[in-house]
């Protein structure tokens, strides 16, 4: 009972600092737009937002600083993007719904999220907008498992998205793993991961709150070696490369950052 009277004081304190921290970053915000610094100030808004959520990460490989990339990961959580936002700039691209969600919907829009639809008679239109960002040579982040899981196991990548590699063969490929594990770098327990891994048919609010009751978490993420798409014949096999490269850096050893 005294457990949960204090895991709920400390969801609390920290939803009172995440809203304090956001407004504070969304005032500085309206003037890094027209100075060209959107990324870097909401990079500086994700490294906050690790702290306040207790989460931890352990970083392998390096990402590249060539641009521009096209940054491919596993998907676990609503979590990935501030982890991801805080270790690079660059745009995500993101599921039509996440616009709908409260706050986060209105947070992932002023990054200048691309919000898909995955329906095939939209693609097209959908590729063009992802062909203007690099052609202004933006950075993409795509999570293309499609879906979130529970982190145990990474789903094969569907290779749709990978299309725009096709528009541009001067586009390179960076996959990401992501694994999560305990505070204390172990494996997470199942309510922990129940309370972190954001899959099946849990409710966002609901979730969200568990996880500000959380203790915390480490967060493991490996870089892979740079691909370059020019190189394969077709967006199948680039996306099977790429999804070989999110497992392997997952068992390799880090160093916590």
């Amino acid at each position: 009972m005294l457990s949960s009277f204090f895991a709920t004081i400390k969801a609390l304190y920290r939803i009172f600092a995440f809203l304090i921290w956001t407004g504070f970053l969304l005032f500085v915000f309206i003037f890094a737009i027209p100075l060209g610094h959107r990324l870097t100030i909401a990079r500086l808004w994700h490294k906050g937002c690790l702290r306040i959520f207790g989460i931890k990460l352990k970083v392998n490989g390096t990402v590249s600083q060539q641009k521009p990339m096209l940054l491919v990961a596993n998907h676990v959580s609503y979590l990935d993007i501030i982890v991801l936002g805080s270790l690079v700039k660059a745009t995500f691209v993101s599921k039509a719904e996440v616009r709908k969600w409260p706050l986060f919907g209105w947070l992932s829009t002023l990054q200048n999220t691309v919000f898909i639809n995955r329906r095939s008679r939209e693609i097209k239109v959908q590729l063009k907008e992802l062909s203007e960002r690099v052609a202004n040579h933006e950075n993409l982040i795509i999570f293309p498992e499609g879906t979130s899981t529970d982190g145990k196991t990474i789903k094969p990548f569907k290779s749709s998205l990978f299309a725009i590699c096709d528009l541009h063969a001067e586009l390179k490929v960076q996959a990401i793993g992501m694994k999560y594990l305990n505070k204390n770098g172990g494996e997470l327990n199942r309510k922990e991961r129940d309370q972190y891994a954001f899959y099946g048919n849990f409710p966002f609010g609901a979730h969200f709150w568990s996880m500000l009751k959380g203790r915390g978490i480490t967060v493991e993420v490996g870089f892979a070696e740079v691909i370059e798409s020019k190189e394969f014949k077709n967006r199948k096999e680039l996306a099977l490369l790429a999804h070989q490269g999110s497992i392997s850096f997952l068992e390799e050893p880090s160093e916590i950052r």
